[in-house]
This record gives structure tokens, sequence and C-alpha cells, in this order.
């Protein structure tokens, strides 16, 4: 196995500068170009971030025969042209969500990757965010019992064009319920398009397992409320924006378990003044770990996680909901 994945990276705008550049400290790469448009910008991101060369010529990155995989991290549009040219180079991808505006675009970079061999991650971070994994872990215990009722909330400011609130904010969400529930086998929608863009948009799934999953992808809110609640055999676990997890064992009577009670609830949260790498926030939000995972599996001859079949079927939800009109309604996914 190698020990470092040589590595291109095609981006370096503001969202890709502060999250994902910054995140390759972590990781087994070496990168080899930092690619803009903008020479200047290239070159002061190679300088930053430690690029061994900066380029403007999209050709000199994808054409590198030492060149094992490729960052692309910008618009959608531009992810999916230079995605789908990476693959054709046969170069293994990152590309972050969603790496296409629509399902067509989304299973083009699928269908490409098929045909060359080729593995592709999808940036769905919030799968690597340190609580959401706890959460999973905790979950995933015998004395849970199951995960038997989802909650999630990811509802954000208005957005007017059902397209960008779905497939840029809302992905989020609908990727969180896949990631603790599998694929849903029933989905419900209430949806509402307003006049003033304040749109509502709430879905329950049902699972394969019998749980369920209650969704709040609403844009109302001034800014985006984020938050995560499992429930299990008289269990409980609760993640607010990222930062605070409580858990709620089963108690014998009701009055054990309230949060009055310090033994009826297990806090945590990163310790801020402490400098440990959980305390920062390209782990917290998953940005480092997505990464980490990227490099790793492709070193180690494994599947990456999430992979661009996984942003499909995040997609064909985006696509139905889109398509579904205004009031109650049944999704028709997967076909």
């Amino acid at each position: 196995m190698s020990e470092r994945l040589r590595v291109g990276f095609i981006g370096c705008g503001g969202f890709a500068v502060e999250s994902i550049w910054p995140s390759l400290r972590y990781a087994r790469v070496e990168v080899a170009y930092a690619f803009s448009r903008d020479l200047g910008k290239a070159t002061e991101v190679a300088r930053r971030f430690g690029a061994e060369q900066a380029t403007d010529r999209v050709e000199e990155v994808l054409e590198d025969d030492t060149v094992d995989a490729v960052f692309v991290i910008g618009p959608p549009p531009m992810q999916h042209e230079f995605g789908l040219r990476a693959i054709a180079m046969a170069k293994h991808l990152f590309v972050e969500k969603p790496p296409a505006m629509d399902l067509a675009g989304t299973r083009e970079l699928q269908a490409a990757a098929v045909s060359s061999g080729v593995q592709v991650q999808v940036g769905f971070q919030k799968r690597f965010a340190t609580a959401y994994r706890l959460a999973l872990e905790e979950a995933s215990r015998p004395a849970f019992g199951g995960i038997r009722l989802l909650k999630v909330n990811y509802s954000h400011w208005q957005v007017q064009d059902w397209r960008h609130h779905l497939a840029i904010l809302s992905v989020h969400g609908l990727d969180l319920a896949r990631f603790f529930l599998g694929e849903p086998e029933t989905v419900q929608l209430l949806k509402h398009t307003a006049a003033d863009g304040r749109n509502i948009c709430v879905l329950t799934l049902s699972s394969p397992s019998g749980a369920a999953a209650v969704l709040n992808l609403s844009g109302t809110d001034p800014h985006v409320q984020e938050w995560v609640e499992i429930s299990g055999a008289g269990q409980l676990i609760s993640v607010r924006n990222l930062v605070e997890y409580r858990q709620w064992s089963p108690a014998s009577r009701p009055a054990d378990s309230m949060a009055v009670n310090p033994g009826a609830v297990a806090v945590w949260h990163p310790e801020f003044a402490i400098p440990y790498r959980q305390a920062d926030s390209l782990w917290l939000q998953g940005y480092a770990g997505e990464v980490v995972a990227f490099a790793d599996a492709l070193l180690a001859g494994e599947p990456v996680t999430p992979s661009i079949t996984d942003c499909v079927a995040a997609m064909e939800l985006v696509e139905a909901i889109a398509a579904a009109p205004d009031g109650p309604s049944m999704l028709r996914i997967g076909g």
C-alpha cells in the first residue's frame, strides 16, 4: 500500500479555501497542483497550503500520470464539467455536493465512473461530524434497542427556487436520514410554495426495519437551524448544532428521566479551551474526516463512502420533491 495519495486540486474559491484545502493537512496526501482560472489566486493558494505548483491550465492537472486523484470543489456546473474530465482521465474524484444541479448530471458522473473503473466520493461531510458519528455509534449498541424514530431539522433562510433550496441546502438533511436509517421504503411529503419564498417542506419516511423519520427542510428561518434526535427503546439522543450532544438512558420511573437529575443524562461537548483535534471546527463539521476517509480508502484499495451512488439516491429525493405538487403527496423514488 502506498504511503501517500498524490492529488490535484481544482478550485480555489471561498468554500474550498475555508473548508477543504485546510483539511488536507490531516490526510495522507501530497498536493501536486492548485488550479484556478485565475493564476494569481492559484499561486496564492498553492503557497498558503503547500501545493507543489500552481496552474491555470486544467489539462496540466488531468494529464499528469503521477496524479492519482483529483478534488473538484466549486459551483455544481464546474464540478460536473471538470469531474467528467477527471474521470475520463482515469482519476479518482472527490467532489462537493451537489456534483451537478440535477439528477441527470449526477447519474452521468456515476455512469462515467463505472465505465472508467474509478471511485467518486461526494462531500456529504455531516456523516463525518464528531457528534453524529458518536450518535450513530451509541444508537447502534444493543442496549439502545435499535433506532425507532429519527427527527432531523435542517431548516434555513428563504430560497425561492426549489432546485437550489433542495440541492444546495436540504440535501444535507436527506443524506443524514439515509446515514442513520438507510434507504427509505416509503416517503410522504407536505410541500407548500409560499409567495414570499418561505417554503414549507416536511417529510416522513419509513424504513424496512420499521423505523420512521420526520424531516423538516423548510425555508422559514433566519439562518440554518440544525438538530437531530434519535429515539430507541426508552432512550433518546439529541444533537444540536453539531456541538451539543445529550443522551438520556432508560428510567424505571418517568421522574428519573428528567434532565434535572444528573444521573439521567450523559453530555458531550467539545472543550474549546483545549487545543485538541476534536475542538477544531474542521473535525466538528466533518470536513477533515471526509478528506481523511477519502485518502485512506483509496490507499487501502477500499470503496470510498459516501459514494456517487449515495449522492444519486439523495438526488432522486431532491428530484421527486421538486417535481411534486403543493400539498400532501406520496413520493415515488428509486425508479
